[in-house]
């Protein structure tokens, strides 16, 4: 970019951009991957006796259950998680959304199942989102529903703000969450194609990523 600004703008003899060899800048790894037990702490910075506490506990306790993306989370419909079935089966699968408009299937552990089914039983609304605003009532208009689904930006400043509740190091977002589950399935003993298939990463470069960790 240097030497095309002075071949462009100026009169000034530059050498040819061809003869520049740039180093590769490597692949960046990812800084904050919650463990098991900082998990654990994030959710206890939620308190179970309120339903805003309920609902982000649900939330947290998704996004590193499913490795989720921030966006395929915020997308979510109750009917996709099937809400009869929470707490039926030790595991239940979901269909999700993922980039490039990829569907995948994703796994909810019995943990996570129970803490959406506790946040599900304080909703009195009919909006079709998973995850909500804190508004009673029933939606009477179109632009309302709309307005009633979280937002990616609402998550992010939650987690945040719940990381530093839970006093760890590292301030934690919601991709954070999914880099724990990646590393954590490796630890466990799960090869690199189950792990790129739950994340719906499309090929195994990205993925390679965790063995580092």
């Amino acid at each position: 970019s240097f030497l095309k600004y002075f071949a462009v703008a100026t009169d000034i003899e530059v050498l040819a951009r061809d003869r520049v060899t740039l180093p590769r800048s490597g692949d960046h790894l990812p800084k904050a991957v919650p463990t098991p037990e900082e998990v654990r702490r994030l959710l206890d910075a939620c308190p179970a006796n309120t339903p805003n506490g309920r609902r982000d506990r649900a939330i947290l306790g998704l996004l590193f259950s499913a490795g989720l993306r921030i966006a395929e989370l915020c997308a979510l419909d109750r009917i996709q998680l099937r809400e009869k079935f929470l707490g039926i089966e030790p595991i239940l699968e979901m269909s999700v959304i993922g980039k490039g408009n990829h569907s995948r299937i994703v796994f909810v552990n019995p943990e996570a199942q129970e803490l959406v089914r506790l946040y599900l039983a304080d909703r009195r609304d009919d909006d079709p989102s998973l995850f909500i605003h804190s508004r009673p009532g029933k939606r009477e208009t179109p632009d309302e529903a709309r307005d009633l689904r979280l937002t990616a930006r609402a998550i992010q400043q939650m987690v945040r703000q719940r990381s530093i509740a839970a006093g760890l190091a590292e301030r934690l977002t919601p991709h954070s969450l999914r880099h724990g589950f990646a590393v954590d399935l490796l630890r466990g003993g799960a090869d690199l194609r189950t792990v790129q298939d739950l994340l719906g990463h499309q090929t195994d470069t990205t993925t390679q990523i965790y063995t580092r960790l």
